[in-house]
């Protein structure tokens, strides 16, 4: 209606922030040759980490494959 106005209690402040959830993915790879560039492809794809299998009995050392895997992202988390 023309010179009415809104009520308060159902009008919302257009500056009011909305409150947003993103979901972030992460993966888990075994070490082996591909790792580098699979996590190159994870980052890609827009996944926020990638974490590794490590047991030492039956693994590589972890540390080697996130250096080089460190050496070929920019954002991914190791």
């Amino acid at each position: 209606m023309p010179g009415s106005t809104a009520s308060p209690s159902r009008s919302r402040d257009v500056t009011e922030p909305i409150e947003q959830r993103v979901t972030e993915l992460s993966c888990g790879l075994p070490p082996g040759p591909d790792f580098a560039d699979l996590v190159g492809l994870a980052e890609q794809l827009g996944y926020a980490r990638v974490w590794i299998f490590d047991s030492a009995p039956l693994w590589e050392d972890p540390f080697v494959h996130l250096a080089l895997a460190a050496q070929h992202t920019t954002r991914i988390g190791l």
